[in-house]
């Protein structure tokens, strides 16, 4: 197989002198048939050192399954790929304890709130909804689809309990914002007083029947049982796939590019709140996994936490403008129907629109302009700049 010289019939030797073997030329050399037998260390010192032959001899002895004397066990590629999948489970796990904390804190304040700090704490229990439904997103892939679907519906039935009161809070906090703006032009109204007014009932009366027996009882019920369904998957072990959390950031990214591009469009009242939604994902997501990276970390998941931290400011304010848009668009559209509240004061019920109009362009302006330096990277190419800091 590996002779200089071989015999070439006639009819083989093209242009070549018959005793040559074919011209190798970008083509392999030829390998022996026989399997390859360990070579004494001493022989190969003799020719190629000392240096060359331990290599060689190491060489050998991971092809026959030891490991060398000089590379730990816990070295080896087996090993190191254990530790990442451990690495992995952990951050997943990290971020189920983060969402068991975010209902022990909602649970307790609603529990115990008193008349005067109940809008406060239904407001909190609220943002802890939001926010472990956003790392229910971001984790999904690391548990049972059925499991967070259950986890998913509870809490979405314990946000709704508690909408009535935050809808009755918003609605007064959106028109007392817009009169603290113009206090001459719609703080003397009497119109816009009577709509005040109403709306200042309407949030005592949610407030008072969330008081009544066994009424807050049914949102905590929900809120314990998906605490207990979270607690159980945090003490559990899971499989989780490599890139899974971000994964899970880049699909919530994804999205709510998306949803940009289709609020930008449109520009209804739907499709901005449902940008708003995506954008609040982003923020509480972001801000989990910064979170998650601890202050001793490497330098490369230090410029990790500060860009995923930096993300969720921005998202925050964003956010902050989207709200404030559809709670004005909300207001714009009770407005339209309170026919017996402006009888006789057409002016200030045209003033109150203006005045709404007018702050809702502005928002949208800020939140488009916010919006593009947010999602100005393709989904790839941000995901791509999460990695180059570091991996989860």
């Amino acid at each position: 197989m590996t002779a200089d010289r071989a015999t070439v019939g006639l009819g083989l030797a093209i242009r070549r002198w018959t005793n040559r073997p074919p011209l190798r030329r970008g083509k392999p050399a030829h390998r022996t048939i026989l399997a390859s037998a360990p070579r004494p260390l001493a022989a190969l010192a003799i020719g190629v050192g000392l240096g060359a032959a331990a290599l060689i001899a190491a060489r050998e002895l991971r092809r026959s399954g030891e490991p060398p004397a000089t590379e730990p066990i816990e070295d080896r590629p087996g090993a190191a790929r254990s530790r990442r999948a451990r690495d992995r489970a952990s951050a997943v796990q990290d971020m189920r304890a983060m969402s068991v904390a975010q209902l022990d804190r909602a649970i307790a304040a609603l529990g115990a709130a008193g008349d005067s700090d109940l809008e406060e704490a239904v407001h909190e229990t609220r943002k802890a909804i939001k926010r472990v439904r956003t790392l229910e997103r971001l984790t999904r892939e690391a548990g049972g689809r059925s499991e967070w679907q259950r986890r998913r519906d509870l809490l979405r039935g314990a946000a709704g309990e508690l909408s009535g009161v935050r809808d009755a809070q918003v609605a007064l906090s959106t028109l007392e914002g817009l009169m603290r703006r113009a206090p001459k032009r719609l703080g003397a109204d009497a119109g816009i007083a009577r709509l005040h007014a109403t709306l200042l009932a309407e949030q005592a009366a949610a407030e008072r029947a969330l008081r009544e027996s066994g009424a807050r009882e049914r949102p905590l019920a929900l809120l314990r049982q998906t605490r207990a369904s979270l607690a159980d998957a945090a003490a559990g072990g899971a499989r989780v796939r490599a890139g899974a959390l971000n994964d899970g950031v880049t699909r919530i990214y994804r999205r709510g590019r998306g949803a940009m591009r289709i609020a930008r469009k449109r520009k209804g009242i739907a499709e901005m709140h449902e940008w708003r939604k995506r954008v609040k994902d982003l923020r509480y997501a972001a801000e989990a996994l910064g979170d998650g990276l601890n202050a001793s970390a490497p330098a490369a998941r230090g410029k990790r936490r500060e860009r995923l931290r930096r993300i969720a400011r921005d998202a925050d304010r964003l956010g902050e403008a989207l709200g404030e848009e559809h709670d004005l668009a909300l207001l714009a559209r009770r407005v339209s129907v309170e026919d017996a509240i402006f009888r006789g004061q057409k002016a200030g019920r045209k003033e109150l629109r203006a005045a709404i109009r007018r702050r809702r362009r502005a928002l949208r302006k800020q939140a488009f302009r916010a919006g593009r330096e947010l999602y100005g990277a393709k989904p790839q190419r941000f995901r791509s700049g999460l990695l180059r800091n570091g991996r989860l």
